[in-house]
């Protein structure tokens, strides 16, 4: 946020995260693997920050990626074997 009082433009890490629920949202509704390029174009997100935040989504094993692109892989066995999150 800016000194200068309310702002509409989020924080940068409120961003990257919005951007990440964006691809993994396109990765979902795919019924295909998804190219760099061509996620880049569908969200409006840069290239080079779709390829960044891809790898941080594979690393996660939030996606797979493979010689014919990406797609979105949820591992909801380890989701659902974690504990509440309470949150005050």
């Amino acid at each position: 946020m800016t000194s200068g009082g309310n702002s509409s433009t989020p924080p940068p890490a409120m961003r990257t995260v919005a951007r990440a629920l964006v691809l993994l949202e396109h990765l979902a509704s795919a019924r295909r693997p998804l190219g760099i390029s061509e996620l880049a174009r569908a969200t409006g997100i840069p290239k080079t920050t779709v390829h960044r935040l891809v790898a941080v989504l594979v690393a996660h094993g939030m996606a797979r990626a493979g010689r014919r692109g990406v797609r979105g892989w949820i591992r909801t066995a380890r989701i659902d074997r974690r504990e509440p999150i309470t949150l005050v």
